[in-house]
């Protein structure tokens, strides 16, 4: 029988990600609880789940890292950092959100994605 390989610190870390991620999804597709349990504003929880990405993303560049794993765990960690931002987007000022509708949500998200979109044309092109 062959000998299970040890799991590095990054493995570990990421699957500590990953079973963080599915828990959120798994509990509801509001953000909101986890808001309230760990005391974080909307805000800072959205900054959490972009942080998680952003290290899921180093590790694909800094590690040896499976790249299916780390696009899963990416994957996965959109769907928490999408709610809490429409969160952000939709709540009123005094839960901690901008207070807007849902057609100038929609139009801040979609102006967000024209101008990443036209962020990396930019940068392929040179």
């Amino acid at each position: 029988m062959a000998a299970l390989p040890l799991l590095g610190l990054g493995a570990l870390v990421m699957l500590a990600l990953v079973l963080l991620a599915w828990v959120l999804m798994l509990r509801t597709g509001n953000a909101a609880w986890v808001d309230v349990a760990w005391a974080l504003g909307m805000g800072a929880l959205a900054l959490l789940f972009a942080a998680l990405i952003a290290l899921v993303a180093s590790l694909r560049v800094l590690t040896r890292m499976s790249a299916t794993l780390l696009f899963w765990a990416a994957y996965v960690l959109t769907r928490p950092l999408g709610a809490t931002l429409g969160d952000v987007l939709t709540k009123l000022p005094a839960n901690g959100g901008l207070g807007l509708d849902r057609i100038q949500s929609s139009l801040v998200i979609a102006a967000v994605m024209v101008l990443g979109v036209w962020l990396m044309r930019r940068r392929d092109a040179r």
